[in-house]
């Protein structure tokens, strides 16, 4: 009988033992989670923010990682865009034949069809939402991180020249303004116009210690 009742008292335990490990975990998970989440800021003794490389941010700096941050919003935004593009595509009264599949027909735009510039335009902007991604990826890891600055010239002027043409025959040959090419290029050329200013400073800029940490959520 004490036999008995030792197994159930250590059986109880081991599962208490359990429980409280399980809770542990759970609990770890959370912490992670919203050290994930969390943003620090840090800040020189003087209150200017020091980046993620350890130097501060100098205004051309932020310049750049601000039009970096517009790059990847941007790129959601042609996302989306491109998505909305594709199923407005099927509901401009245009059919596909049987045997060929090839849609004919169709609501028309100054002698073209609107679903074929709405898919051409959702091509265009999924090409844009990739380049923005590594954009975004090779421009901040030349700010911060030492990479190598090739991808940032490569990745502007594939941003800037096919948004040029886009623009222009969207313009001239089908009479629209494009926005999406025009926005494009305005940020392709904040790119070449701040990407220099960093570079020329970037051998005068020196560690300093960090004075103050924000933790944002």
């Amino acid at each position: 009988m004490a036999s008995r009742f030792e197994s159930q008292k250590r059986d109880a335990k081991e599962k208490a033992q359990e429980r409280a490990r399980k809770r542990s975990a759970r609990k770890a998970v959370r912490e992670a989670e919203s050290r994930k989440r969390q943003i620090v800021v840090r800040y020189a003794e003087d209150g200017t923010k020091i980046g993620d490389d350890g130097f501060l941010m100098t205004p051309a700096r932020n310049r750049l990682h601000q039009t970096y941050n517009a790059v990847f919003v941007w790129m959601v935004v042609t996302f989306l865009a491109a998505a909305v593009c594709i199923i407005q595509s099927f509901f401009q009264n245009q059919t596909i034949t049987d045997w060929e599949l090839v849609w004919v027909g169709g609501n028309m735009f100054n002698g073209f069809t609107v679903a074929g510039l709405l898919r051409i335009e959702a091509l265009y902007l999924l090409f844009l939402t990739a380049l923005c991604l590594f954009t975004n990826m090779k421009g901040m890891a030349w700010l911060y991180d030492g990479g190598p600055k090739k991808p940032v010239q490569v990745t502007f002027l594939l941003m800037l020249i096919p948004s040029i043409v886009y623009f222009a025959v969207s313009l001239f040959v089908v009479g629209i303004p494009e926005p999406a090419s025009a926005i494009s290029i305005v940020l392709a050329m904040l790119i070449f116009v701040f990407v220099p200013p960093v570079e020329n400073e970037r051998n005068s800029l020196k560690r300093v210690p960090v004075a103050k940490t924000v933790v944002k959520h």
